[in-house]
């Protein structure tokens, strides 16, 4: 009786191993879905806006036209990350919720882009309270350009958000480009406006090759925000963008939108005092990174209450370039495997300084 108790006990564990197995492909499939792309999408307007996922702003997934959007003629398409296996699913990344859902809309879409993609945060009211009416005044030949009223100038690359590391971990390669600085610039809070062209000059692999870096290491996640320029095609330590040429800043109802000031700020403010020392540990950044003095430009709408970060008011005011345009050395990057396409197709469709 005892050996053909345990005989049958064996009998159960083995078929239920098997039923077990037999799971694990159809999961991993599942987990790999996301690399597929999609049956061509109608879209049923040439700006669609891919923002960060939070359902509580966003109630439904997919393709959508609610009536905010209706009234700027734009269309929504929104992905979730709480139900696994079901329509519109990112998987999670260790950091930030912004890197996954713009990747994937890349990598499904790459072949049927609509003409302008706008990312956006799942709070960009937050970040820039006229974003709406930044897009209503686009130029019409726009093809790069940032809804984020923060520039970042000499952002020091120790830790985790160095050009370099960035380009090792997306491309694959060691970094050869002219930049030997130790600092960068960039536009914060990954709010872009861009044209397909743009991102169809760089190879669907890479963005897959950044899509699992997103989503495995949480570092990448973190310097995917400090350098997405980088794979548009922009300079490392890229300038402002001439508001002018990629908005119709001299038509009244959007120069109101667009009027500018220049702000400073304190990096290490963004974090409590007793949580700073948590998350230098968990994030692995060196802590210098967050005591280094970080110059903002904030393009602040005169009617609207300032960007994201109120809480912390400006150290002090910077004065004014003649043109409006922060003075600083342009530095190329090196060439990634881009499609033959030609050079000059960026300032064609109005390219960023």
């Amino acid at each position: 009786i005892f050996f053909r108790y345990m005989c049958i006990h064996v009998h159960i564990w083995i078929l239920l191993g098997h039923f077990i197995l037999a799971l694990i492909p159809c999961a991993l499939a599942q987990n790999e879905s996301w690399w597929h792309e999609v049956e061509p999408v109608q879209w049923p307007t040439s700006k669609v806006i891919v923002p960060a996922m939070n359902l509580k702003v966003y109630k439904h997934v997919g393709l959508q036209r609610p009536r905010w959007a209706l009234e700027h003629n734009l269309s929504v398409y929104v992905y979730q990350n709480a139900k696994r296996g079901h329509p519109y699913h990112v998987p999670k990344s260790p950091l930030g919720e912004e890197n996954a859902p713009y990747l994937q809309f890349i990598i499904q879409h790459y072949s049927n882009l609509p003409e302008y993609t706008i990312f956006v945060h799942q709070d960009a009211s937050c970040h820039n309270p006229a974003w709406l009416q930044w897009i209503d005044c686009l130029q019409p030949n726009v093809s790069f350009v940032s809804l984020s009223p923060s520039f970042v100038i000499q952002r020091h690359s120790e830790g985790g958000i160095g050009y370099k590391q960035f380009w090792k971990i997306f491309t694959g390669k060691e970094w050869n480009g002219t930049q030997n600085e130790r600092a960068h610039s960039f536009y914060c809070c990954e709010h872009w406006v861009i044209h397909r062209s743009l991102i169809q000059r760089v190879p669907r692999e890479l963005y897959v090759r950044a899509f699992e870096a997103v989503i495995h290491n949480r570092i990448a996640g973190y310097v995917f925000e400090y350098n997405f320029h980088i794979l548009m095609g922009q300079h490392v330590d890229m300038k402002p963008f001439n508001p002018c040429k990629n908005f119709r800043c001299h038509d009244p109802e959007c120069s109101r939108y667009l009027v500018g000031t220049y702000y400073t700020e304190w990096a290490h403010d963004r974090l409590k005092p007793h949580t700073r020392g948590q998350w230098f540990k968990k994030l692995g950044v060196s802590r210098s990174l967050w005591v280094t003095r970080v110059k903002h430009e904030c393009n602040r709408p005169i009617n609207a209450g300032g960007f994201c970060w109120t809480q912390y008011p400006p150290k002090k005011v910077l004065r004014k370039s003649e043109d409006g345009v922060a003075d600083a050395e342009q530095s190329v990057a090196p060439d990634i495997a881009t499609k033959d396409v030609p050079n000059d197709d960026v300032e064609a469709k109005g390219g960023a300084e």
